[in-house]
């Protein structure tokens, strides 16, 4: 998540607003913690960005999709990221920046 919040930080206007952002349901029950959070928008965008190692694993896997379907029932909108994808700047800098455009459209 360091690697990802230091290269959004570096590109223009697509820093994260919070970092580990509380997501709450209707009830107002913490669901989960976003690694990044957009919050000037219409939505909340989450990004979450996985480790090589942690979210390899099956068990973790089925986590972080129901995890992310949680975030998403809770009226926020998600990015996921790789430790592959940290390695690639641009790629992360251009989700973001594409999903942020996203929520001016709707």
């Amino acid at each position: 998540a360091l690697r990802c919040r230091k290269q959004l930080v570096e590109a223009h206007h697509v820093a994260p607003d919070e970092l580990q952002y509380p997501v709450r349901d209707a009830a107002g029950r913490i669901v989960g913690f976003g690694d990044l959070a957009w919050l000037k928008r219409r939505r909340p965008l989450i990004g979450e960005a996985d480790g090589r190692q942690p979210h390899s694993l099956p068990s973790a896997l089925l986590y972080d999709r129901r995890r992310a379907n949680e975030f998403v029932s809770s009226g926020c909108d998600v990015v996921r990221f790789t430790w592959a994808d940290a390695l690639r700047p641009p790629y992360i800098q251009g989700m973001v920046r594409r999903a942020l455009a996203a929520s001016l459209v709707s």
